[in-house]
């Protein structure tokens, strides 16, 4: 969701990811520049350019808006996969896919 905000700030959005379907995603909700996070980040810095990266969130201005955002379909969901309902196979299958280093955006274990 940061990456969304940043854009609708008018930033310049840096975002970070290890691989090409998450670079793609992180794309696709705006980012402007990929930074692999699995090696060291001051060089993906400085190689794209920049000395440091400075960022604010004005969250309190934000949170007046983002209801309005969403309904408009300004902001997208990062919910990618739901899992229901929550039992002991639902578990072992998220944490399999979040250890497996394959998950892009969130998933969700929900239910009884």
């Amino acid at each position: 969701m940061g990456v969304q905000f940043a854009k609708l700030a008018g930033l310049t959005v840096p975002a970070t990811a290890s691989g090409p379907e998450s670079a793609a995603w992180a794309k696709s909700l705006g980012a402007d520049h990929i930074l692999d996070h699995t090696k060291p980040m001051r060089p993906r810095v400085e190689n794209a350019g920049w000395s440091f990266i400075d960022y604010i969130i004005e969250q309190h201005r934000l949170l007046a808006r983002i209801a309005q955002w969403f309904d408009e379909g300004i902001l997208r969901m990062i919910m990618r996969e739901g899992l229901t309902p929550i039992d002991a196979a639902n578990l072992r299958l998220a944490h399999s896919k979040i250890e497996s280093g394959s998950m892009i955006g969130k998933m969700v274990l929900e239910g009884c």
